[in-house]
C-alpha cells in the first residue's frame, strides 16, 4: 500500500508540473525539481500539526507552515514562479494545491467537508476543514 500511495504521489506531482507550467511534457529534471522542492515542507508538516487545533482549515495549515518555515515556503514559490492560472502569474496558487493535495494524505487528520474561508489575499474561497484522529488510520 506504501509503494502505490508514493507512486500516487509522484503522479500527482507530475500532473501538477505539467498543469502549472503550462507544458505538453515535463523532463525527469522537473519532476526531481518538485521533490527537492516540496519534500522539505512535506517533512515539516507532522511538527506543524502537532501545533494546530483539533479542528482546522487547509488555509490556516498552509499559514502556519509558511510562517513556521519561511525559507522553504519562499524556495517553493520560486520554484514554481513562472506557473500560472488563466494567463496569470500564480506561484502560489500552484504550491497551495500542492500542499493540499498532500495535506490530504496525512494519516493523523481527517476530512470534514469544505467552507468558506480566507485565502492568503484575504479573499473568500472554498478549502477543506480538517479534524485531528484520536487514532490515526492505517492507510
Amino acid at each position: 500500500m506504501i509503494i502505490v500511495k508514493r507512486f500516487g504521489s509522484h503522479l500527482r506531482a507530475l500532473g501538477a508540473l505539467l498543469y502549472n507550467r503550462g507544458s505538453s511534457a515535463a523532463t525527469g529534471d522537473d519532476a526531481m525539481n518538485h521533490l527537492e522542492v516540496m519534500q522539505p515542507l512535506y517533512d515539516r508538516f507532522a511538527d506543524v500539526l502537532a501545533v494546530m487545533p483539533d479542528e482546522f482549515s487547509s488555509h490556516a495549515f498552509i499559514r502556519e507552515l509558511g510562517r513556521r518555515h519561511q525559507d522553504l515556503y519562499v524556495e517553493a514559490l520560486h520554484a514554481y514562479r513562472d506557473s500560472r492560472h488563466e494567463g496569470t502569474p500564480a506561484p502560489f496558487m500552484a504550491v497551495h494545491s500542492l500542499l493540499a493535495q498532500r495535506l490530504g494524505e496525512e494519516l493523523t487528520i481527517e476530512n470534514v467537508g469544505q467552507f468558506e474561508s480566507r485565502d492568503i489575499w484575504d479573499l473568500p474561497n472554498r478549502c477543506a476543514r480538517w479534524r485531528k484522529r484520536t487514532h490515526p488510520r492505517l492507510f
